[in-house]
């Protein structure tokens, strides 16, 4: 009798749940507030019985999610976990500059600034620390934090903020830069007397300073210097057997006059010393910038004139260096390095100037080469940050957004300045608007953003699918038949939460954005998306922009509105199929951000955000959110997944529509918690994979340099606009070879065995006479020089047959004619064999088939990819710049803050100005704010800034880091 009855209770628990439940989406969707839905492939009575018969399940939150709130002076402006990966010592940096530390995960917080003072006035009693203007973790000890601050005052802790050591130093030192494997030695820039006094004599430089006792002693080492760091810290063990004292660095080789900062400068040579310069070699002549990732040194060489900008790569730390390939003769600005991680190197490089809203995406082969076009018109900001996201969990996909009517823009750009357009291959409506002529008005064209994924590195490119149905469970109508629509997601260059993930939340991902022919921008028309498979699916799980993070290795998901302030957070246990709300404060928070430890493992989120205080003022507030008593048992049977005792199942990513399990070539099985299950992960779980490999398909192939190929797939096809002789490698010596293929390139990591095949006929290497290298550019200047040398003999030769003198020729047309007939005819046999190379070119791709792929409306890379026109960027294209895009400007090499703008991606940046003085007033702000730090997978720089390059560059620990937003008014 009792089990019948507690049999009856069960069953009447799980009617008014669900009963409950249904209740709760009706009035959701009746509501103006945004609604937040659970996924169209979980029935809302099927979900409300399983959690009510699951085992530890919990109907009602309140009383197991527990929230500790901290008031601190303004917004916060860094967070920094110190300690090994079960530390809970936590320090914020305030938008104040103020320091604050907790010691237990974030529940409690004591403001360090009383005691950081005291320490400094016991130090130097004129003057204390009043400001703390960045964070720097060790490389070499995680419980190592150098604090910068005002007045020439820094701090150290060796023990996660127990105890400070005050570092002072005769200089007023920023740049900080901590060796990777000795806690006492310490980089630092100073600026020159004049940098700080105008009064001053001499000039104003930069100098750089070194610590070898952690602070006490600094000694100057070298002036004029650009950019520095210690060689360890080169990943990947790059540096080798160098020295722990090797040092790379940039710096003008005359050291004269008053040094120009945020330019590039053909004075600027790269150099390594590995004895603190008692010795110095030159690596790279006019190399001004560099950055370290995961396979190269990259360098940034710019041209005698300091106009144009090469890439020379390093894969063993300068030792060696070459000079790196590039598909097209055009301007190169500046770069981004996207991603380096899988082999492969992103490289997004900005080709029309620092105003620029968008670059092209060039993809390095495995051996970093050479590159070929892989996205253009990747959408970008002018402080370097670009829209191109890793999925974290998963091998070879990424997100990324691009202008579709990028040509539209410039025709009306060049419109407006009375400028030739800039597109070479223009849509009808773009060669419309350019031929109106006039400068009085600038024509309106609406930008028209959309987002891409690829599942196979670059190699091609598709739009995302849209969900079925909203939040409210309301189904999604996209617009008319042949009308495009798709689903389109922000980035970190705007203002709303931006496409996100981690590597412990394996296949997920969430974003912001708008399903329709374009990306949104206006609040009201955003929404919150999220999916579960790598990228195929997504799921609307929110009305409005929110922003939101992954804990428990995706097992529990918190997310909270960010267009107003709020009171309440929303959370999902089971990968937003449901989602309960939960009020964590009775006063209203503008939200900026949510953060967990940076393993994405626990159960215990950072929320903060802003308020208005009661004169005005935005005061910060941090809240730690625990969900550690949500579920009331750890998960089990993670070796025996799939089994009805087991709370795992396996899943296999894909790269196709097809779902066979094959992603670059080989099949792995993740583990991962089903869906429904009530327990948590826990912190040490480990996820088995399995692998085995795929057969070829053309799936595992990308286009090679000089190819291009539809945005959603098709043959790669011959790219007209790139020279013949751009696939011969920069070092090709005569009687050498190199591969020349039938477009295609196996994409690099991809291990596929088998099936579909391109391979590559070796090729004698060309001569390597002047006239094999030349750019079809300066081809055209050649000939019409030619042709202007013809006539000026025949000019010459009709006034000889004209004069007094004997008809005839004379020596001076002799000799003119010579040198003219001469260059004829090494012109006409470089043309013979480039009509050669391109011939046997041709027969190669036979067999590839151009005709009858993509012509139904798809993108085509190079050209307008609203039309599927052809034509990849050419130098013509980018030739006649925008006068706002080439304004010349001269900053000095640290902002108002004394701190990096934080970006997406590694970035070089320099503007073209030829000033020789930044200013009074420059200077004295230069010197102010002297200390600066930056985060070395976040290194997009303001003009001019320093970049901190390798593992000691900094201690940002910010995710979801976006463009900056104006509060809003509680």
């Amino acid at each position: 009798r009792l089990q019948g009855a507690l049999r009856a209770q069960a069953g009447m628990r799980s009617v008014v749940a669900a009963l409950a439940l249904a209740c709760a989406v009706a009035l959701a969707s009746a509501q103006s507030q945004p609604s937040i839905g659970f996924k169209t492939d979980i029935a809302a009575a099927q979900v409300a019985s399983a959690a009510a018969s699951a085992p530890g399940s919990v109907n009602t939150a309140a009383a197991t999610i527990g929230v500790n709130e901290k008031i601190i002076d303004s917004g916060v402006q860094d967070i920094a976990w110190v300690g090994d990966e079960h530390s809970d010592t936590v320090f914020v940096q305030s938008v104040g500059k103020m320091l604050y530390r907790s010691g237990d995960g974030g529940k409690t917080w004591v403001s360090q600034m009383h005691l950081l003072q005291k320490l400094t006035w016991q130090f130097h009693p004129s003057e204390t620390i009043q400001a703390v203007t960045s964070m720097i973790k060790s490389p070499a000890d995680p419980n190592m934090v150098f604090f910068t601050g005002d007045n020439g005052m820094h701090l150290l802790t060796r023990d996660g903020g127990a105890t400070y050591e005050a570092v002072g130093a005769a200089e007023k030192l920023g740049e900080i830069r901590l060796h990777p494997k000795n806690t006492d030695m310490m980089l630092a820039a100073g600026l020159s007397e004049r940098c700080g006094d105008r009064a001053a004599a001499g000039a104003c430089y930069k100098r750089l300073f070194a610590s070898l006792d952690g602070g006490k002693n600094w000694k100057m080492l070298h002036d004029y210097v650009v950019q520095f760091e210690w060689a360890h810290s080169m990943r990947n063990n790059m540096a080798g057997d160098y020295p722990q004292e090797t040092i790379i660095y940039s710096a003008l080789v005359e050291k004269k006059g008053t040094q120009r900062f945020g330019q590039w400068d053909h004075r600027v040579d790269l150099f390594i010393t590995e004895d603190l310069f008692v010795n110095s070699r030159t690596i790279v002549k006019r190399g001004n910038r560099f950055l370290f990732t995961d396979l190269f040194l990259a360098i940034a060489q710019v041209d005698a004139r300091a106009e144009h900008v090469s890439l020379v790569l390093s894969s063993d730390g300068g030792r060696h260096t070459r000079l790196v390939g590039m598909p097209y003769d055009i301007r190169q600005h500046s770069y981004t390095i996207l991603d380096t991680s899988e082999g492969t190197v992103f490289l997004h490089v900005n080709h029309l100037g620092e105003k620029s809203k968008w670059g092209n995406v060039y993809a390095s082969n495995a051996l970093g080469t050479n590159f070929s076009l892989s996205l253009p018109y990747n959408r970008r900001d002018e402080n370097g940050k670009c829209d191109f996201e890793k999925l974290q969990s998963l091998e070879g996909v990424y997100v990324a957004n691009y202008y579709d009517n990028a040509d539209e823009i410039e025709a009306a750009d060049q419109h407006f300045i009375g400028s030739s357009s800039m597109g070479q291959d223009s849509t009808p409506s773009s060669k419309a608007a350019a031929s109106k002529g006039g400068k009085a008005k600038r024509a309106v064209v609406t930008p028209v953003v959309r987002t891409v994924i690829t599942f196979d590195k670059g190699g091609v490119w598709e739009y995302l699918n849209p969900p079925r149905t909203r939040a409210n469970g309301a189904p999604i109508r996209c617009p008319a038949q042949g009308k495009h629509c798709s689903l389109h997601l922000h980035g970190v260059t705007d203002v709303f939460g931006p496409f996100y993930a981690t590597e412990s939340a394996v296949g997920m991902m969430m974003a912001t954005g708008c399903v329709g022919d374009r990306l949104c921008f206006r609040e009201g028309s955003i929404n919150t998306y999220l999916s579960r498979d790598g990228g195929h699916e997504w799921y609307e799980v929110a009305e409005g922009s929110h922003i939101y993070e992954f804990g428990d290795h995706g097992g529990i998901i918190v997310m909270a509105f960010d267009e107003r302030p709020v009171t309440s957070i929303q959370y999902s246990w089971d990968e937003g199929a449901t989602w309960e709300s939960y009020d964590f404060t009775t006063t209203p928070v503008l939200i900026d951000n949510i953060m967990i430890e940076p393993g994405a493992t626990s159960t215990r989120f950072l929320v903060y955000g802003t308020r208005e205080s009661s004169n005005a003022a935005r005061i910060g507030a941090i809240f730690h959110v625990d969900f550690a008593d949500l579920h009331q048992r750890a998960c089990v049977g993670v070796d025996v997944p799939d089994s009805e005792e087991s709370d795992y199942e396996t899943w296999t990513p894909s790269a196709g529509p097809n779902q066979d399990g094959c992603l670059l070539g080989h099949k792995v099985q993740y583990v991962r918690r089903k869906r429904l299950a009530t327990c948590f992960n826990g912190e040490e779980l480990e996820r088995s994979r399995e692998l085995s490999h795929c057969e070829c398909t053309e799936m595992d192939f990308e286009c090679d340099v000089g190819y291009k190929r539809d945005l959603q797939g098709g043959p790669c096809v011959r790219d007209l606009s790139v020279p013949a002789t751009a696939a011969i490698p920069m070092n090709c010596p005569a009687g050498a070879t190199y591969m020349i293929t039938d477009g295609y390139r196996k994409v690099s990591g991809d291990t596929c065995a088998g099936g579909v095949t391109h391979p590559g006929v070796p090729t004698l290497c060309p001569d390597s006479s002047w006239h094999h290298n030349l750019a079809p550019s300066r081809w055209i200047l050649l000939i019409g020089s030619l042709t202007v040398a013809i006539g000026l003999c025949a000019v010459q030769y009709s006034q000889s047959v004209g004069s007094s003198r004997p008809k005839g020729w004379g020596p001076a047309t002799a000799g003119c004619m010579r040198f003219t007939l001469t260059r004829i005819v090494s012109v006409s046999l470089w043309a013979l064999q480039a009509l050669r190379d391109w011939w046997s070119g041709k027969a190669g791709r036979r067999g590839a088939g151009s005709s009858g792929w993509g012509a139904s409306g798809k993108p085509a890379f190079g050209g307008s990819m609203a039309g599927g026109s052809a034509g990849a960027p050419a130098s013509a294209e980018y030739k006649a710049m925008r006068a706002d895009a080439d304004a010349e400007e001269e900053t000095m090499p640290w902002d108002d803050d004394g701190a990096l703008v934080p970006g997406e991606g590694d970035d070089f940046r320099f503007t073209d100005g030829d000033g020789e003085d930044g200013g009074d007033a420059a200077i004295d702000a230069a010197f102010a704010d002297l200390g600066v730090s930056g985060d070395d997978d976040l290194l997009a720089l303001p003009v001019g800034g320093a970049a901190p390059t390798g593992a000691a560059g900094g201690a940002s620990q910010v995710p979801k880091l976006r463009a900056p937003r104006v509060a809003k008014s509680d």
